[in-house]
């Protein structure tokens, strides 16, 4: 029985943050896009995963911080062990790809419904132009690049 007191519980938690994370635009600051791109490079020729911190204002989700956990990677993949308090501000991540595409495997669309609301993955030749956006069912949404690296 307290099993399922516990269960419903987290529940409504889950669909109550749901709600509160609506957005219409999503924006990277320009220095957290170098450091993806700077990331992608010297992992190559295995792939890096990292976490990133947003917020949501004015129907805008802006990311605007890396946040490192500890992980394993290969060319093929990494395991990532998350570890993140639950205030820690992560709305989404980021990983690389060590080849040309940036369309994401299987194995990436079921962490991105786990992890998050928004992911991208950077391909070679790991530059702007590279780096795709996909919300957290595996559909590709835009995005922009904030050049002027405030999170107003």
């Amino acid at each position: 029985m307290l099993d399922k007191i516990k269960d419903t519980t987290k529940e409504k938690i889950r669909n109550f943050l749901i709600k509160d994370y609506y957005f219409e635009e999503v924006l990277v600051l320009k220095e957290v896009v170098e450091a993806m791109i700077d990331l992608a490079n010297e992992a190559y020729p295995n792939e890096y995963t990292t976490f990133l911190k947003g917020r949501i204002k004015d129907k805008t989700l802006t990311f605007y911080e890396m946040v490192y956990q500890p992980y394993h990677a290969s060319r093929t993949s990494t395991r990532i062990r998350i570890d993140l308090p639950l205030t820690s501000g992560v709305l989404g991540s980021v990983h690389s790809h060590p080849g040309f595409s940036n369309r994401p495997s299987m194995a990436d669309t079921r962490f991105f419904s786990k992890q998050g609301m928004v992911h991208f993955i950077i391909c070679r030749p790991y530059a702007v132009q590279s780096i795709a956006c996909y919300d957290k069912n595996g559909r590709r949404i835009d995005w922009d690049l904030k050049i002027d690296n405030s999170t107003d």
